[in-house]
């Protein structure tokens, strides 16, 4: 499993690692493979290790410090993104959603396009592709 060094205290030689299953595990700098990693370990430094359960939590074995370019990593955009096209320029769609989002207003084309994006945000997008309005 890959996860991030969450904290880490030098002095007393562990810490904790973020997994990518969301779940934190123990470590301890003893279960470094590799000795040389253990003066590069960082809060935020890309971690390689084995799971495993004990009576007090969950802890990291056989870790190993990894380049960040060997990462998946993605960034959730800052601002609701919308496209009138399949894409958007600049980001790549990782997963897509079957909703169909309608929003109306009868003040403006500009406010129906405000209550869809309020109606996508419910939903949980952070994006909304193909997305017309217009005023009739």
């Amino acid at each position: 499993m890959k996860g991030r060094v969450k904290t880490y205290l030098p002095n007393k030689g562990y810490g904790f690692i973020k997994g990518d299953d969301g779940k934190d595990y123990f470590f301890h700098v003893d279960q470094f493979i590799n000795s040389n990693d253990i003066k590069a370990i960082c809060e935020e430094a890309y971690v390689d290790f084995d799971q495993e359960a004990s009576p007090k939590g969950y802890k990291a074995t056989k870790c190993k410090l990894i380049n960040q370019k060997e990462v998946d990593t993605y960034v959730i955009p800052d601002n609701f993104l919308t496209s009138k096209t399949q894409t958007i320029k600049g980001w790549d769609i990782l997963e897509m959603g079957d909703w169909i989002v309608l929003g109306s207003s009868s003040d403006s084309a500009d406010q129906a396009r405000k209550n869809t994006i309020d109606y996508a945000i419910e939903v949980h997008a952070n994006a909304l592709v193909e997305m017309e309005y217009f005023k009739t």
